[in-house]
């Protein structure tokens, strides 16, 4: 953390470091998912892991909340280190506490409608990771407690390292705009069901933002659906769902 910030008692430093264990594994294995291109699996285990990180930083202080992703999370960050959190980007810790809901596709809202592109998603998945973990400096008996993730990273684990922009030190727009990137979509249909795209977009730096609107819809007489994507399709979608047919606008 911070360098004014110090632990409230002993014993909270052991919890802070079982919790950075642990949540690594969680972002370890969301890299694994979103690198083999399981987009929906990997942005739950990826809201998962960060809110962990976030338990994490709460833990550090002595506070405890038991509840998913949500704002008291972000405040409780926000009040206890305002420069780690404005370090981070709202709009994708906005995207995962949307992509966990994805985990009870029955109790959804209708339209809703997160957009996840695999590439950004990764990169700010990465960034997010690395400087909550380089928050930390942990210490037992006058010694550095080396976690996991350090082992992992003077090991040069591959889970960790392969198209890690940070770690590889390549430019972070680079790295995404460098191969097209697969594109997942999703939309709670407001008469029930659910719409699904998956495509590659050509490649193209992102501009930050994460929670863009996606698969927008407009339905005719002849149930001619209209729908509109957040990124250009490298090749046009065919699909359907209940008898109605898709076309670009």
């Amino acid at each position: 953390m911070n360098k004014h910030k110090v632990l409230r008692k002993p014993e909270f430093g052991q919890k802070t470091a079982d919790f950075l264990n642990i949540v690594y594994k969680d972002y370890l294995a969301a890299r694994v998912l979103l690198n083999n291109d399981l987009l929906i699996q990997g942005a739950v285990l990826a809201s998962t892991a960060i809110e962990k990180y976030f338990k994490a930083i709460l833990a550090f202080s002595g506070k405890e909340n038991s509840s998913h992703l949500k704002k008291a999370h972000f405040n409780m960050v926000k009040n206890f280190d305002p420069k780690l959190w404005g370090d981070l980007n709202e709009d994708f810790i906005r995207l995962l506490q949307r992509a966990y809901h994805l985990r009870y596709l029955d109790k959804l809202e209708k339209n809703f409608n997160p957009v996840i592109a695999s590439r950004e998603f990764l990169a700010e998945l990465d960034f997010t990771v690395l400087i909550i973990q380089n928050s930390f400096h942990l210490n037992k008996n006058g010694e550095e407690v080396v976690l996991m993730y350090h082992q992992d990273k003077n090991s040069n684990d591959s889970r960790l390292f392969y198209n890690n922009y940070l770690l590889t030190e390549i430019e972070k727009q680079s790295f995404i705009s460098a191969k097209d990137q697969l594109v997942y979509e999703i939309r709670k249909c407001p008469l029930g069901g659910f719409f699904e795209v998956e495509y590659l977009t050509m490649p193209q730096p992102s501009d930050g933002k994460f929670m863009r609107t996606g698969f927008e819809l407009q339905e005719d007489k002849e149930k001619i659906i209209k729908y509109q994507t957040a990124f250009k399709e490298i090749t046009p979608l065919h699909c359907s769902r209940d008898g109605a047919v898709l076309r670009r606008v």
